[in-house]
């Protein structure tokens, strides 16, 4: 989590974003942040085999936690950023589900393509935006099944209090007020990365026409 701030200086910044609709599936589109997230609910609540193309990127070296795993990807990893591509890659549900577990603090960019016809499925842009880029707020497009409604209210559209939507959209805004930096970081770049940041976290979340919104400080 300490990485995802370091791109963040004074001032306020849009965060995260998701909207939702559930038709005859559910539809979710959102920013890069939660692709991790998204896929770890597909991988969790499917079955079966797929396409896996996309990548992981981190500035922890995640190698480690998935040497286990069973893995069809290419390492692209360089000094101080670590780097791991798939093309094409054949993934069980099962495998995808311990690989996201196992690196929640990486950027896990995978779009998954059921071998066979089912509701899971997620397309993901191939890297993360530069820092201070335009938000994409339709970075990736995943599908569910409606019964995966009420895991998705309570990991990304949380604080509503719903059991079931039409449509839901969550919004969230940094405002980062002040630093503390480590007597031993000496050069910019490592004040930069090791600074903590201090500030509020503003989160809206809209269900069906309802909103409800709420202030979090923070430090990390």
């Amino acid at each position: 989590m300490h990485d995802f701030f370091t791109r963040f200086s004074r001032g306020e910044f849009t965060g995260p974003v998701a909207c939702a609709t559930a038709k005859g599936k559910i539809t979710v589109k959102a920013s890069y942040e939660y692709a991790g997230l998204l896929g770890h609910v597909i991988a969790s609540n499917s079955n079966g085999l797929y396409l896996v193309d996309g990548g992981i990127f981190s500035k922890t070296d995640f190698r480690p936690d998935i040497k286990n795993l069973t893995l069809d990807g290419v390492d692209k990893s360089k000094k101080k950023y670590f780097q791991m591509n798939f093309k094409a890659a054949e993934l069980d549900a099962e495998t995808l589900e311990k690989l996201y577990s196992a690196i929640p603090y990486a950027d896990t960019l995978l779009t998954l393509k059921p071998l066979e016809k089912q509701p899971y499925s997620i397309a993901c842009g191939k890297k993360p935006p530069k820092p201070g880029g335009e938000k994409k707020d339709e970075f990736l497009k995943a599908g569910f099944d409606k019964s995966a409604m009420q895991q998705l209210l309570d990991e990304v559209f949380f604080g509503s209090g719903k059991t079931s939507f039409n449509e839901a959209n969550v919004e969230n805004t940094y405002e980062i007020m002040d630093f503390e930096v480590p007597a031993d970081a000496k050069t910019p770049e490592d004040k930069r990365i090791m600074a903590k940041r201090a500030g509020k976290l503003r989160r809206k979340v809209t269900v069906d026409e309802e909103t409800f919104e709420g202030v979090f400080e923070f430090k990390i």
